[in-house]
């Protein structure tokens, strides 16, 4: 019984050093970050991130000025959606910085063509369908994926 006393003290005092506030601005930043793609686009997304709050401001990095003024002409998207999903109703505008993008930022690749790896194995599906018409319209439309 000590020891779970015991572990319940440190986690507790572990607890007590972040700053409440600091964890819900962890929280949005991740959160904000893993939508960027969809809330900017995937050209921004793949030159930008959120990176900080401070004060009444969100800090988005990007890696030109361009960018950077491309995500300004979004700045009531991006801040409708911090405002809508988080309590940090005291942000009002929108901070850009020209910087270098951390490496493992997650790119969305643009112009990325899709495969058709296991083209086998869906032929092979197919060809369990009793409905012999819609098996025919399926198995051409598979056929010319290449």
């Amino acid at each position: 019984m000590k020891d779970i006393q015991s572990d319940f003290s440190s986690l507790s005092n572990l607890s007590n050093q972040f700053d409440k506030n600091e964890i819900d601005k962890i929280i949005i930043l991740k959160k904000l970050n893993r939508n960027w793609a969809e809330l900017v686009g995937p050209v921004l997304a793949n030159h930008s991130y959120a990176k900080d709050i401070s004060s009444s401001s969100i800090v988005i990095e990007t890696s030109h000025s361009a960018y950077s003024q491309e995500i300004l002409f979004q700045s009531k998207k991006i801040l409708d959606f911090i405002k809508s999903n988080s309590k940090f109703q005291f942000i009002l505008k929108i901070k850009c910085t020209i910087g270098k993008l951390p490496a493992k930022l997650n790119k969305t690749s643009v112009s990325k063509k899709p495969t058709l790896d296991g083209k086998e194995s869906l032929i092979q599906s197919l060809e369990k369908i009793k409905d012999e018409e819609l098996k025919a319209k399926l198995l051409k439309i598979v056929e010319v994926m290449d």
